[in-house]
């Protein structure tokens, strides 16, 4: 499976707020940890190092080596880019995007630069900022957002005609100067219709399990500390069982492919 998860018991779940006013969500009852399985890889499981000196500093022995976050988070996520992800980013701008993969000059950076000689002339041209904008967006929207993880994984999921593309590169990611991450860099292709299938997967066994905890609380909760609205939970849960299905699997963005090139060489023939 390219999607792993496992949620924590209910019982273990930090709720959210302060006495006397805790309580929880759909959102927050999704607590636990999760990891992508890119062929012989693991995407959001710590280095052995690293899991070592977190163990240590929280006085455990032992400790998850996966992200330990609300799984709703990575779900949500990756749902958010589905149709950016399946839009085939043409040949001829796919340099630019592994280029956001190089450490030392990534594409985005280029662009910043560049920006900066226009925003240090205190200038407000719009025509600037669209430059800009159409130039490094299309690539923002096939990142994996991380940006609750500290450090944040540097991945990107994308497609060309043929396939799709999770790359990662964490090269420069450390927690006190150990790598935090236990694959530094790499690229994982699969098709798009096993992406897919993944993705329905990951729905489809995500959305059971919270069913069966949402079902669990609804019957049971007894907890006066913690307040849960259990109709408002089941509602939630409804909606978003719903929510994926072979029709919304498919959308895709059509972006003006045209435009972000004109962008690019804007941008490149003024950095020459």
């Amino acid at each position: 499976m390219l999607f792993n998860f496992t949620l924590d018991s209910i019982e273990e779940i930090e709720p959210w707020g302060e006495p006397p006013l805790q309580s929880l969500s759909w959102f927050g009852l999704s607590a636990g940890t999760y990891h992508i399985k890119a062929g012989a890889h693991e995407l959001f499981r710590y280095s052995d190092a690293c899991v070592q000196y977190l163990a240590e500093k929280a006085d455990e022995s032992e400790i998850t080596p996966y992200v330990d976050y609300y799984v709703a988070r990575l779900y949500e996520d990756i749902l958010s880019i589905l149709p950016y992800t399946l839009e085939p980013v043409p040949d001829f701008l796919l340099k630019y995007i592994k280029q956001e993969m190089d450490p030392e000059n990534p594409w985005h950076n280029v662009c910043d630069e560049w920006l900066s000689r226009y925003v240090d002339k205190e200038t407000d041209d719009e025509a600037v900022w669209d430059t800009f904008y159409n130039a490094t967006i299309w690539t923002e929207e096939r990142y994996l957002d991380t940006g609750y993880l500290s450090p944040a994984a540097n991945i990107q999921i994308w497609s060309d005609n043929r396939t799709i593309t999770l790359e990662w590169n964490n090269s420069e990611k450390k927690i006190h100067e150990i790598p935090a991450w236990s694959t530094e860099k790499w690229r994982f292709t699969l098709s798009r219709e096993q992406y897919l299938q993944e993705v329905k997967s990951f729905h489809d066994r995500f959305i059971s399990a919270m069913g069966e905890r949402v079902a669990a609380v609804a019957k049971d909760w007894n907890n006066p500390d913690i307040q849960i609205d259990t109709d408002a939970l089941q509602n939630e849960h409804k909606f978003r069982e719903q929510q994926v299905n072979d029709e919304t699997l498919n959308i895709q963005t059509e972006t003006d492919w045209e435009t972000v090139m004109q962008a690019i060489e804007r941008i490149e023939s003024e950095m020459m």
